[in-house]
């Protein structure tokens, strides 16, 4: 079986990969030896949520270079400054290790401490979420009809026809299509390297090659050394590909470095980084509206066919005549048809005016729109009677506060349903903490999420 999961590299069952996950744990990843894992199926959100559970992005002001002696690698890369700070230090006692003698020198040995990855930009990777989500919506369903998702959906002839029809996808197709950052930065298309705590280190190895990771790593004569020295620095590896490393938030040792940027673990994601929940609502109004704006810039026409009466006629058939004198064939009535009258009716689509945006597609109307497409992200954990009682709190809190309670308040119900356990761990994998999940209520609160985060506006 070991041997049948090494030289696998064909696609594979949800099953199956479990259970050659468990053995290639078991058998091959000597996690027993080491408390310096880093196991993404056990903290998957790890560096993308705060100790509150507010979904997080970091600040790119707070990115440094990381060293990279290969002076013709076109790349330069990124990590949180104190995570470099401790990369660099980590890298350079490797080194002494290679030059006196502890390390076995080879190849993978020299390789194994260079760059190869590092941070990745959130903002672009959520752009093209963005972009790939619009072409779907568009080519996938607006222009291509088809009556399991209902015609009357097809080809809307303004907003609120689009709307409905966005609404009509989403709420049965929603938890696949991320529309907020936040449920994108949670997805497993953002991944862990955009914390800007996780390097990548060589040698390159394709992650699906079992045999070759397990030979070129976890048989290295220098794996002992390799994993003590990560600990040393305050580093993970992660179990699927040791050779990217994690900073490990809870090390006493990644904690000193913390230190020297007057970072704690109490300060660092205020400090360091962005709630995301803070610029979802803008985010989706915004999105929304230059989706449907695009839309009439690429379809600008719609065509309706109306029927507009009928005309009863029939069906003649050519028939040989009874009658000796003639032989000429005559004209014979048939069947009676009924001939409809269609007429067809150009419609020139308008894009969304300012005006519009400022009378009639208020915030009143996005409150609504936010709520829902968070539920039907999430899967529509809310009944709509339930959501019905969300959007008029939010409402209420509109008109009673201001927008930022409204949307905190949205913010807060929806968080509930994000994780399944109600307390996010920011430790190394052996001692990740799990608590009981929080039942959650509907009911009017005016609690509001605090507004302070690190950085310029937005993030961006």
């Amino acid at each position: 079986m070991t041997k049948k999961l090494l030289n696998r590299r064909t696609s594979r069952g949800s099953r199956q990969i479990f259970d050659l996950r468990k053995l290639y744990l078991s058998e091959i990843v000597p996690t027993s030896e080491y408390n310096n894992f880093f196991d993404s199926s056990v903290t998957r959100f790890y560096g993308k949520v705060d100790l509150e559970a507010n979904i997080i992005y970091p600040s790119e002001k707070f990115l440094v270079t990381l060293p990279n002696p290969n002076k013709k690698a076109p790349q330069t890369y990124y990590a949180l400054n104190f995570v470099a700070k401790a990369f660099s230090d980590f890298r350079e006692y490797y080194l002494k290790g290679i030059n006196t003698g502890i390390v076995k020198q080879s190849p993978d040995a020299l390789e194994i401490i260079e760059p190869v990855q590092g941070w990745e930009s959130m903002h672009q990777l959520y752009a093209s979420n963005i972009d790939d989500l619009y072409s779907v919506l568009v080519n996938n369903y607006l222009q291509r009809p088809r009556s399991s998702t209902g015609l009357e959906n097809s080809y809307p002839k303004d907003f609120d026809h689009f709307m409905k029809s966005i609404n009509h996808l989403l709420k049965s197709r929603g938890g696949a299509m991320k529309l907020s950052r936040s449920s994108f930065i949670l997805s497993i298309r953002c991944p862990i390297s955009t914390s800007g705590l996780a390097i990548e280190i060589g040698p390159n190895i394709d992650y699906a090659n079992d045999k070759k990771k397990a030979k070129n790593l976890y048989e290295n004569p220098n794996f002992d050394f390799y994993m003590n020295t990560l600990s040393k620095f305050g580093f993970m590896a992660d179990v699927d590909y040791p050779g990217r490393i994690v900073a490990d938030l809870a090390s006493p040792a990644m904690q000193s470095y913390m230190e020297e940027f007057e970072l704690t673990l109490d300060n660092l994601f205020e400090t360091y980084y962005y709630k995301a929940g803070e610029y979802d609502y803008d985010l989706i109004r915004i999105y929304l509206s230059q989706f449907y704006n695009s839309y009439v810039t690429d379809y600008p026409i719609k065509s309706i066919v109306k029927k507009s009466g009928a005309i009863p006629s029939h069906k003649y058939s050519i028939q040989a005549s009874n009658y000796r004198t003639s032989d000429k064939p005559i004209p014979t009535a048939g069947l009676k048809i009924i001939c409809e009258k269609t007429t067809r009716e150009i419609i020139q689509r308008q894009k969304l005016s300012e005006h519009d945006k400022e009378t009639k597609y208020t915030d009143s109307y996005w409150l609504t729109t936010y709520a829902q497409m968070l539920n039907y992200e999430l899967k529509n954990p809310l009944e709509q009677h339930n959501l019905n009682k969300v959007i008029k709190n939010s409402q209420d809190l509109k008109k009673n506060v201001d927008i930022e309670a409204a949307t905190s308040y949205i913010n807060g119900v929806f968080k509930m349903f994000r994780y399944p356990v109600n307390i996010i761990s920011h430790k190394s994998t052996p001692n990740v903490q799990q608590s009981s999940a929080t039942t959650t209520t509907t009911e009017t609160t005016t609690s509001t999420a605090t507004t302070t985060s690190g950085g310029s506006s937005g993030g961006y």
